[in-house]
């Protein structure tokens, strides 16, 4: 035999042809199984070395995998042809990748057994974090769900099924477990959070089991997830909070009603004891019967009686004060010019000087407007000592809320002073300057029925400020000076 007279790898199996087919097939389905995984590491490699650091590691595996498959193919065709260097070179190429593979073993299972705690970490904190929640759910005396987005349940806290005395209603629509009329209102404002994808804050009457309706203040909000729109949602009760809005409600409507008809019937004595007083006075004085004692007396009831009837004006107007009907945008520039054409006469009586710049529009109700700042002018007037009055109106517009302010050269006010001015009866200053200690207490109501607030500046002997918030409306149509 010459040495280079190499023979096919056939010849060892006599060629034999079931022997020969079996390592055929045996060889082949081995290199085809070492094609595709090799094929999976190189697809797990781009995949996963995005997000961790093995994508190097599994390229070399792949590359191992892929020269023992390229081995075993060439063992086939080594069967019939002698291709023994070519065999030699891919064993050397497998010796080497196999030992840059063995190198690289140590950190390849470090790698996978730090990504194996890491996600065991975050599987236990993912648990705990879950468990935190539903405890809170569980505990938490409001109500809360979540909703797909074609409105069935798919959470409700336990607080929903102890709430309604129902079985859970996951995986159900409002309208399978929920009043005809109760399913129809919560599937407009589910709705409405799915089209605009707002918060939406509104109050929902649901039924409890005993057949009482309880009142929910409810918000509604979209959750915009890879998976689709979501509608998630809580609520807190406000049954007895209601009852109580109800019924104070129903007292303010008797409180007017009753102080509507108290005035009516106390004015008309009043008046009959004036007009009696003067017709006495004037009658006695006619006659020369009228000595100055007794027209002191006669002096003094009538006063008593016109003071009485402004007092009882004022608690008229300060029980209507809290009323918020007829709210309207107020042009508030319009509303001063009719309370200075309204005090005419006083202010030019007391020489008094008035300003004013542009005043933003706000929302409220045109007759209290009025009245607040006839209070704040007025009381501007009356309490400027011995100077002539001067007064400055302004305000100044930011977001959603007006702030106005009636600025004076009065005597002032001390800090003391400055909560107790607001209250009902309360007075600085006696007899000798007109008044009921009605004025302030009514634009104190007035202020806050709009959600407003209402306070002073001041010093002595270098007047005052007094300031109030009305919410803005839009500009109107005239232009700030």
């Amino acid at each position: 035999m010459l040495p280079l007279a190499f023979m096919a790898h056939g010849h060892c199996y006599l060629w034999d042809l079931k022997l020969t087919a079996l390592h055929v097939v045996s060889s082949g389905l081995i290199a085809s199984a070492y094609f595709a995984i090799s094929a999976c590491l190189i697809a797990f490699a781009i995949l996963a070395g995005k997000t961790v650091n093995i994508g190097y590691i599994l390229y070399v595996y792949a590359a191992f995998v892929l020269s023992c498959g390229i081995g075993h193919a060439l063992a086939i065709a080594e069967i019939w042809h002698p291709i023994y260097w070519a065999t030699g070179a891919e064993k050397f190429i497998t010796a080497i990748i196999s030992v840059h593979a063995a190198f690289l073993t140590p950190r390849t299972l470090q790698e996978a057994l730090r990504l194996l705690t890491a996600q065991r970490r975050m599987s236990d904190r993912l648990r705990d974090s879950e468990e935190r929640f539903m405890k809170f759910m569980d505990n938490s005396p409001a109500l809360a769900w979540i909703k797909s987005s074609d409105r069935t349940m798919i959470f409700a806290s336990k607080q929903v099924v102890v709430t309604f005395g129902a079985a859970s209603p996951v995986g159900k629509k409002d309208e399978e477990w929920l009043p005809e009329d109760v399913a129809e209102q919560t599937k407009a404002n589910d709705l409405a959070v799915l089209a605009t994808g707002q918060t939406l804050k509104t109050v929902e009457r649901v039924p409890t089991p005993d057949g009482k309706d309880r009142y929910w203040q409810v918000y509604k909000f979209a959750l915009d997830t890879s998976q689709g729109r979501f509608i998630a949602g809580c609520g807190f009760d406000i049954s007895e909070q209601q009852a109580i809005a109800q019924e104070l409600e129903r007292s303010n409507t008797e409180l007017q009603q009753f102080a509507y008809v108290v005035s009516h019937d106390l004015q008309q004595p009043l008046r009959s004891i004036a007009g009696f007083s003067q017709h006495l006075q004037m009658r006695l004085s006619a006659q020369g019967l009228l000595d100055d004692e007794s027209r002191s007396f006669l002096d003094r009831v009538i006063r008593a009686t016109g003071r009485m009837k402004s007092l009882i004006n004022d608690l008229l107007a300060y029980s209507r004060a809290g009323s918020k009907e007829g709210i309207e945008e107020v042009e508030m520039n319009l509303c001063l010019a009719d309370v200075l054409e309204n005090l005419r006469d006083l202010i030019e009586e007391s020489s008094t000087a008035i300003t004013s710049d542009y005043l933003y529009p706000a929302i409220a109700n045109q007759i209290q407007v009025f009245l607040l700042l006839q209070n704040l002018i007025t009381n501007a007037i009356k309490y400027c000592g011995d100077r002539s009055p001067q007064i400055h109106v302004t305000s100044i517009r930011h977001a959603n809320v007006c702030w106005f302010s009636v600025s004076d050269n009065g005597e002032g006010i001390e800090e003391k002073y400055y909560d107790t001015i607001f209250e009902v009866f309360q007075r600085l200053h006696g007899a000798e300057i007109e008044g009921t200690g009605m004025g302030l207490a009514v634009c104190k109501k007035i202020v806050e029925a709009y959600g407003g607030r209402i306070g002073l500046t001041s010093g002595l002997g270098v007047g005052s400020t007094f300031w109030f918030t009305l919410p803005s409306a839009q500009l109107g149509s005239g232009n700030p000076r």
